[in-house]
């Protein structure tokens, strides 16, 4: 599933191959990938305007338009934007097509249709409406910010970490890296870590993200001792070269390593 590197992977690709060209025409080859306008709406609304500016917050990309109004992309599991020139054929699972002046064109992919293609008219607006939490590298994101938002929640840490409503863009697989380079057990209660182990949580959370931009999202470009590139049941551990394994957390797939992440460990420091 895109999680926050991945999205800003693919809002740094709009911002150099999307902004200021003029909107030939839309396609939108799977109507219900839309929400916020219709079919008809939404093409009106797109042709013969530019897109000025590409932002990112948590999950979501979003694409404002000259003369007003966004566009939001929600990736859901298997969504992906995908630029290609006139002469080439559109990728596999095009839900909406842009055609942009000169022939080329950036077509919304998603094979699982989990995901959605969104009018509105303010970014803000929609963010507070869906009452995302802070974007997880939000400068204005503290440390003491992070410390609040943990000590109004209850449940195991994983599932909070995964909240958007808590804080926005992180994910079942870099939840993951974080607990792992933590060693903390994703079902480790919240009420059971200390301020340290918080604090910890909240550099590694920066620092992992940091790097998995820095990296192109791409696991065969992380770190070593990052668990994604192994992140599967019976892989090496890349840092005690135990064996990974895997739990349910909310009906997802968690991995982690018993010998890194002991659930007995009350990380109470």
């Amino acid at each position: 599933m895109p999680e926050l590197p991945d999205v800003e992977v693919l809002r740094r690709r709009f911002a150099r191959s999307g902004l200021k060209r003029r909107i030939d025409a839309v396609d939108v080859r799977t109507p219900r990938i839309l929400a916020g306008a219709s079919a008809s709406a939404f093409r009106d609304r797109l042709t013969g305007r530019r897109f000025r500016e590409a932002r990112r917050y948590g999950k979501r990309l979003y694409c404002a338009l000259d003369r007003g109004g966004w566009v939001s992309m929600h990736f859901g599991l298997s969504g992906d934007l995908r630029f290609y020139k006139k002469q080439e054929p559109p990728p596999p699972f095009a839900r909406v097509v842009i055609d942009f002046a000169k022939g080329e064109h950036v077509a919304y992919t998603n094979r699982r249709m989990i995901g959605r293609v969104e009018w509105v008219d303010d970014m803000a607006t929609d963010v507070r409406a869906k009452k995302l939490g802070p974007d997880a590298l939000d400068p204005r994101f503290t440390l003491a910010a992070f410390q609040r938002a943990l000590a109004a929640r209850r449940g195991g840490i994983k599932s909070v970490l995964m909240d958007q409503h808590v804080l926005a863009g992180i994910g079942n697989e870099y939840s993951d890296e974080i607990l792992f380079q933590c060693g903390v057990h994703p079902l480790t209660p919240l009420p059971a870590l200390g301020e340290r182990t918080r604090a910890k949580l909240y550099g590694a959370m920066r620092k992992i993200l940091t790097r998995a931009i820095a990296a192109g999202a791409q696991p065969e470009r992380l770190p070593k001792n990052f668990l994604i590139p192994r992140r599967r049941a019976g892989e090496i551990c890349p840092r005690c070269g135990g064996r990974v394994r895997r739990l349910a957390v909310e009906g997802r797939s968690s991995y982690f390593c018993p010998r890194c992440q002991p659930q007995a460990r009350a990380v109470r420091n």
